[in-house]
């Protein structure tokens, strides 16, 4: 197994969704590797502080002000759009 390989499938082996034959791969590759063990630790400890983040309540007004934005964005693309079309050349 190449590290590269090894390493997409951090998240599998983590949830426990890998079959049996590419655990037994991947472990004996973390066995063998040393930079992938190590990669494989930083992993865990990445997992282990992101679950143990606090949940945030976002703000009241993020929701309608994306939807804002878009309809900006929206009419600003219509109008490129129909310059475009005039092609001046």
């Amino acid at each position: 197994m190449q590290c590269t390989e090894a390493q997409t499938l951090f998240t599998d082996f983590a949830d426990n969704t890998l079959g049996r034959e590419e655990l037994h791969v991947l472990t004996d590759h973390l066995l063998g590797c040393q930079t992938c063990a190590k990669e494989w630790r930083e992993f865990q400890q990445i997992l282990s502080l992101v679950h143990n983040l606090e949940t945030q309540t976002p703000p009241a007004d993020l929701l309608p002000g994306i939807h804002a934005k878009l309809a900006q964005r929206g009419i600003f693309d219509r109008a490129w759009a129909l310059v475009e079309s005039l092609n001046f050349s």
